[in-house]
C-alpha cells in the first residue's frame, strides 16, 4: 500500500501487518484474531502472524468505526478532518495532484489543471469510452413492453433501436428530415423524449443525444460533435466528428439546427 495521510500509522493497535500502516477496510484474522487491510490480505498466502493457510477473514466494523472517527489531514490542502472522510474530499479537494489514467500520458496537476487536461486533450477517448460503457450497460429492451417511461407531455415513451425514448406523438419542432412522429423506433425523438434520454444517461448539463443515439455536446466551433469515426468517406476529414472543432456527422449537423430547443427542454424537464 502507498503510504499517504489515509494510510499513515495512527496506532500500532491498528497498523496492518503486511504494509504496516493503519488499516484500510479492517478485516479479521479468523484465527487469530490479527487485523489487516482489506486489500493486503489477498495477497499473502498464509498469515504473517499465526501462519494459517488460507487466511480466512471478516469485516471487524467496530474496529472500521474506530479508524475512521480518527482525526487526519488531506495532503492536498492541509484541511483537518476525521480519516474516514478523506476519500470523499479528496475527490473535490483543488490540491490533491491528480495524474491522467490514459496509458503514455504523463501529466500530473490539480483537479481544475486535471479537468482542463482531460476534457482538452482526451475528450475523444472520453466520447469513446462512454458509448462502450452504454452499449454494454443498458439492456437491449427496445421491444420489452416493460421498458417504458411516461414522459413529462403525459405520453408511453419506450427505447427504440437508437437507445432514445420515443413516444410515437407529433414532434413538437420543426422537422423536415422524417414524418413529424417522435420515433417510434428512431428518428428525430419529441423534446420531451429527448430529456427523457438525457435523464436516463445522467448526462452533464449541455449534453445531448443525437438521431444515432450518440452522445453530443458543441465544440468550440459552437456545432455538435459526438466523437465516433463515422466519416471515413468524407473528403478532407479524418472520419472522426469533432471532437472538438472540423466536421460533424448528419446526426450531429441535425443537433446543430434543433439543439436549441432540446436544450430549453431539458433545462426546463419538460
Amino acid at each position: 500500500m502507498d503510504a499517504s495521510p489515509a494510510s499513515e500509522s495512527i496506532s500500532p493497535d491498528w497498523d496492518c501487518p503486511v504494509c504496516l500502516f493503519t488499516c484500510t477496510d479492517a478485516v479479521e484474522c479468523d484465527a487469530c484474531a490479527t487485523i489487516f487491510c482489506q486489500n493486503c490480505v489477498v495477497e499473502v498466502s498464509s498469515s504473517p502472524t499465526c501462519r494459517s493457510d488460507p487466511v480466512g477473514t471478516h469485516p471487524n466494523g467496530y474496529v472500521r468505526r474506530l479508524i475512521a472517527k480518527m482525526p487526519s489531514a488531506c495532503d492536498g490542502c492541509g484541511g483537518k478532518m476525521q480519516r474516514g472522510d478523506l476519500q470523499e474530499h479528496r475527490v473535490v479537494c483543488s490540491g490533491v495532484v491528480r495524474e491522467c489514467a490514459k496509458p503514455g500520458c504523463d501529466f500530473k496537476g490539480n483537479r481544475e489543471d486535471w479537468l482542463k487536461h482531460v476534457d482538452q486533450e482526451h475528450w475523444k477517448d472520453l466520447c469513446l469510452a462512454f458509448q462502450h460503457h452504454f452499449a454494454k450497460a443498458r439492456p437491449d429492451r427496445t421491444n420489452d413492453p416493460i421498458a417504458t417511461e411516461t414522459n413529462s407531455a403525459g405520453r408511453i415513451a419506450r427505447l427504440g433501436s437508437t437507445g432514445q425514448y420515443y413516444c410515437g406523438g407529433r414532434l413538437d419542432i420543426s422537422c423536415n428530415c422524417c414524418d413529424g412522429v417522435c420515433g417510434p423506433k428512431s428518428g428525430c425523438p419529441c423534446r420531451a423524449c429527448l430529456a427523457l434520454t438525457v435523464k436516463a444517461r445522467c448526462l452533464p448539463s449541455g449534453f445531448l443525444v443525437n438521431n444515432d443515439g450518440a452522445t453530443a455536446r458543441k465544440g468550440v466551433t459552437g456545432r455538435y460533435y459526438c466523437g465516433r469515426k463515422v466519416m471515413d468517406n468524407v473528403d478532407g476529414c479524418d472520419g472522426w466528428c469533432g471532437p472538438t472543432n472540423g466536421d460533424n456527422c448528419e446526426a450531429c449537423e441535425k443537433l446543430d439546427e434543433l439543439g436549441v430547443f432540446y436544450l430549453t427542454a431539458v433545462s426546463r424537464g419538460l
